[in-house]
């Protein structure tokens, strides 16, 4: 395995930001795992943008491709898929993971080489994707067995109303 220097990631990945139409904006006071993709789309302008850390060593030249993946990759992006879902749903969840993966498939085909540090950054992030996705897993089972409680309670409500009323009206109904 060849690993490149420093200087051979940084190059790359501005080439291949600046060949696909990508804005690359490397910030220092921007931590590593704070970088983003934005994308803006009007009639007849598309502006697609990147803010990182910058490239220091092989992690952060992954993150890198990685955001610009998310501008790039067919499925590193899908904001009208979101749209569809509240934020906190399983069904958003997964849009988000699919997002993930493509960015990180496209960061995997253009790297110069993909070494085992950057293979740690993909891991580790996705794993907090996935981490999530087990959060709103939790969530929404937690609202649906409180969704079914409630019904549970009122379906049982009305029949005990029923039977006061069936009571008053001289007919006995036993609820257990």
């Amino acid at each position: 395995m060849f690993v490149r220097n420093v200087q051979q990631f940084a190059d790359h990945a501005r080439a291949l930001a600046q060949a696909f139409g990508v804005d690359l904006i490397e910030e220092d006071a921007m931590k590593p795992e704070g970088a983003f993709a934005a994308q803006l789309s009007l009639p007849g302008i598309h502006l697609k943008g990147v803010a990182i850390h910058p490239i220091r060593d092989e992690t952060t030249y992954a993150v890198a491709l990685h955001e610009i993946g998310h501008c790039l990759a067919p499925l590193g992006s899908l904001p009208f898929e979101k749209q569809r879902f509240a934020p906190d749903s399983v069904e958003y969840a997964n849009v988000s993971i699919v997002e993930e993966e493509a960015a990180w498939e496209w960061a995997q085909h253009y790297a110069l080489e993909w070494t085992q540090p950057m293979q740690g950054v993909q891991d580790w992030a996705l794993g907090t994707y996935a981490a999530g996705k087990k959060q709103t897993l939790a969530l929404v089972a937690e609202r649906e067995t409180k969704r079914l409680a409630a019904e549970a309670w009122q379906r049982r409500h009305k029949i005990e109303s029923a039977g006061s009323f069936m009571g008053k009206i001289g007919h006995n109904i036993h609820i257990d």
